[in-house]
């Protein structure tokens, strides 16, 4: 392989480096958008299944609400577990939000 063949294909990974990274980049900004409203909906499905037990043994939806309260705060520490896992440059080199 040549000097200027291999010189191309350097640069074609950079490329795709340069693009993993903003793709990489743009889904931390979105799952960070999401973590606030996660916690509002497991607060308002908290709230709810309170509201349902409060109704007593004639409200079914109690036990359904507080497993699903359950399933999304699982899923919500899976989430947050994996992006602790990602490497995030520090807010100065953050890019900022887009314009």
């Amino acid at each position: 392989m040549d000097a200027t063949r291999l010189s191309q294909e350097l640069g074609a990974l950079r490329d795709q480096v340069s693009a993993l990274e903003a793709g990489q980049d743009s889904l931390v900004r979105a799952i960070g958008e999401l973590a606030p409203l996660l916690g509002t909906v497991i607060e308002e499905l908290r709230q709810l299944s309170q509201a349902a037990s409060a109704e007593g043994p004639a409200s079914d939806l109690g036990p359904e609400l507080r497993r699903l309260v359950e399933a999304v705060d699982g899923n919500t520490a899976a989430v947050t577990a994996l992006l602790r896992q990602l490497p995030v440059p520090p807010a100065e080199e953050a890019p900022g939000p887009p314009a």
